[in-house]
């Protein structure tokens, strides 16, 4: 009971902190005249990175795969998604180093997430081996 509900607590953490990040990302590079930087950059690294270490414990915390494998499928999705995101802005006139980091961050860390979860699901993955009865000899 305790551990359903930390991990719950967790990923609404991890996804509260992961959407306004997204928030701040869509407000820096929006229409409006408001010059980013790096340390802009670094902020949006910062929000990303924590959320992600909130999905990760929340991910350990799982006690069967079907957790971090939805987690994993869910990621995956994000990950794809902030792909197509960075790819349709290469080349533009805006696009800078601060940018790169910018929209990097998503990737970065749904990738981490996504990994991880995968990993885990497939770790937790219980193969049950029968002995044979006959024996083999050979010579």
């Amino acid at each position: 009971m305790i551990r359903s509900l930390s991990t719950s607590i967790l990923l609404v953490l991890g996804f509260l902190i992961a959407g306004v990040a997204i928030l701040y990302q869509w407000l820096i590079t929006s229409d409006i005249p408001l010059s980013y930087t790096a340390a802009e950059a670094l902020t949006t690294h910062v929000m990303f990175a924590l959320s992600t270490v909130l999905f990760l414990v929340a991910s350990v915390m799982f006690n069967e795969r079907k957790g971090n494998f939805l987690l994993g499928v869910i990621f995956s999705a994000i990950f794809i998604a902030n792909i197509a995101i960075f790819k349709h802005h290469l080349g533009a006139e805006y696009y800078n180093h601060s940018f790169a980091q910018l929209q990097g961050a998503g990737v970065l860390y749904s990738g981490i997430v996504m990994v991880f979860n995968l990993y885990l699901a497939a770790t937790k993955i219980s193969v049950k081996v029968e002995p044979s009865n006959r024996v083999n000899s050979y010579g």
